[in-house]
């Protein structure tokens, strides 16, 4: 399990460049700037494809949702097959409000500790459980999504940096 919302992936697969960028924008439809209106089409992905790189997140129930990972990508040939590199991380409002969340809650606690010398230290563990459950979900998602574009992708191989 990685403790940090961010991983470096290589997905080989033996098709060439346009066929996986084809494949992708089949998949990705353009994000709605329009907030709180469902997507009505079907692709599993949005995003936005520029040459050989793209930046894609999961669409969930045809709605956005800011907990999903976003998948930063660039299709590179090789010799032999294509190579896709991946990013995959959290939104970075996502990363922004955890840590204020726990900079916060950790004060609270300390602070009241200090204050109050019958509150116990172990209070602080609430602040990590909520965490490593956070993390948990984020990279069983993480893990199903990366499986959808694999699977888009016809990968012969998945790296992990």
């Amino acid at each position: 399990m990685d403790l940090i919302p961010y991983s470096k992936v290589q997905i080989e697969s033996g098709l060439n460049v346009n066929e996986i960028l084809s494949r992708i924008s089949e998949n990705t439809c353009t994000p709605l700037n329009i907030r709180y209106i469902k997507n009505k089409r079907l692709e599993p992905f949005e995003g936005e494809i520029h040459k050989n790189e793209f930046e894609i997140y999961r669409t969930y129930n045809n709605t956005r949702n800011p907990f999903l990972p976003i998948f930063y990508g660039n299709v590179i040939s090789s010799e032999e097959n294509s190579v896709v590199k991946l990013k995959i991380q959290a939104h970075n409002y996502i990363l922004i409000g955890l840590s204020i969340a726990f900079i916060i809650f950790g004060f609270i606690t300390n602070g009241y500790y200090i204050f109050e010398n019958g509150v116990k230290q172990y209070y602080i563990i609430f602040p990590v459980l909520i965490y490593v459950f956070l993390m948990i979900s984020f990279n069983q998602i993480k893990k199903d999504y990366l499986d959808k574009l694999y699977e888009i992708v016809e990968g012969e191989s998945l790296i992990e940096l």
